[in-house]
């Protein structure tokens, strides 16, 4: 995996946790413990939080996770307004301490929630050991959110989850409503794959469609991005289809020369030689949100439309699971989604084709938990230690 930039941040003033903090109102009054549960109960916490919990916090993510460096945490934090459960992953950094994160997390929708249960958690990361907790909220990037971040002493660094900018589809209406209701383009798109032919379904996720998504998904980052290993992905995908938190759609097209009975579309698998499958998404499930976490496609397409064929199916899988909203998971931030050299242009465009709003998030950022190991960190550790990793197991640490 390519490193991530890692800006210069300079530490500013921190305060020692449990004493008043600038963009608090006043002493902490939330504590966070370690708990034991199942994987159906923690989900059941993280789907009570504020924020409706999380595909990222979600205990498929966490056991996955689990199985690639990092130590899985079940977090509940105290708080006035009631419990907010947190999944936190820590990781050891040699000689220094750990690295407790919460990605996508803490499951909060105000900055004051945020910074509350933020320090709760930096205080009882402190107790094991961390140096630095890492959060990734899901709250509205506005100025003032941000400042009221750096002024309860958290630091801005870069995105560790994909969807930092993302667009994210109501889908509470009957399909043909939200159908109707994506761009011209994208209805226009949707009609010629139909009429070519081509057909979107949920497949298994078993070892040979794993090997079908992940040889389609190195022909889609050739040139362009970097893939983990196959085992990583192989890992995320099954645990999540085990749990019932996530499915392959599977987009197909004929191939040339093949002519599907007159008035009929076959399923593919009824005259597999006839069949080419053309794009793959992999899709995550957590109480009422979805996400499309992986996606792969030929960059020429045999039949137009496919991939946003692949999308309708997807949400008639997330509605009949109980969906009520699908992030496209990344896009282009909404100031520079008519860049033509950001990396996610192509992305940003395909994806407003449905929602033409733009989410931006305040993004992850750092609670310096040990002044001195972090700026250490901060100025070069974190960079070393990346670079190391990805030398020596081909995998980015994250």
């Amino acid at each position: 995996m390519p490193l991530p930039r890692i800006p210069r941040v300079l530490p500013g003033s921190r305060h020692p946790l449990g004493r008043n903090t600038p963009g608090r109102s006043g002493p902490m009054t939330a504590t966070a413990r370690v708990v034991e549960a199942s994987a159906g109960e923690w989900t059941d916490r993280l789907i009570g939080n504020p924020d409706g919990g999380n595909v990222f916090q979600g205990p498929a993510f966490a056991e996955h996770k689990g199985a690639f460096g990092w130590d899985p945490l079940f977090v509940v934090v105290d708080t006035p307004r009631g419990e907010v459960a947190v999944t936190v992953l820590s990781r050891t950094v040699p000689g220094v301490g750990a690295v407790w994160y919460a990605p996508k997390g803490p499951g909060t929708t105000s900055v004051a929630d945020t910074v509350d249960v933020a320090h709760a958690i930096g205080e009882l990361a402190s107790r094991h050991g961390a140096f630095l907790l890492k959060v990734e909220p899901e709250i509205e990037d506005t100025v003032a959110n941000r400042a009221a971040l750096t002024h309860a002493g958290l630091e801005e660094t870069w995105n560790v989850q994909p969807n930092g900018s993302t667009v994210i589809l109501d889908i509470t209406e009957d399909l043909d409503t939200i159908e109707a209701g994506f761009s011209r383009g994208t209805r226009y798109n949707i009609r010629r794959a139909r009429k070519g032919g081509a057909v979107a379904k949920v497949v298994p996720v078993d070892e040979e469609n794993c090997e079908i998504f992940l040889d389609l998904f190195a022909q889609t980052a050739e040139g362009r991005f970097s893939l983990r290993n196959r085992e990583y992905y192989k890992s995320m995908w099954k645990r999540h289809a085990e749990a019932g938190q996530g499915c392959f759609v599977f987009g197909y097209a004929p191939e040339a020369g093949a002519e599907a009975p007159s008035g009929t579309t076959p399923a593919p698998g009824d005259d597999g030689s006839s069949w080419k499958v053309v794009c793959c998404d992999f899709v995550m499930l957590l109480g009422h949100k979805g996400s499309r976490k992986d996606a792969a496609s030929l960059r020429k397409q045999p039949v137009r439309g496919v991939p946003a064929l692949s999308v309708v199916e997807s949400i008639r899988w997330l509605k009949e699971h109980g969906a009520t909203e699908y992030d496209l998971c990344s896009s282009p931030p909404s100031d520079r989604l008519k860049d033509t050299d950001h990396p996610l242009y192509g992305v940003g465009q395909f994806k407003t084709g449905f929602n033409d709003h733009v989410t931006d998030f305040v993004g992850c950022w750092d609670l310096p938990l040990n002044r001195l190991k972090y700026k250490a960190w901060t100025a070069g550790g974190e960079g070393a230690l990346l670079r190391v990793h990805l030398k020596r197991h081909g995998e980015n640490w994250y």
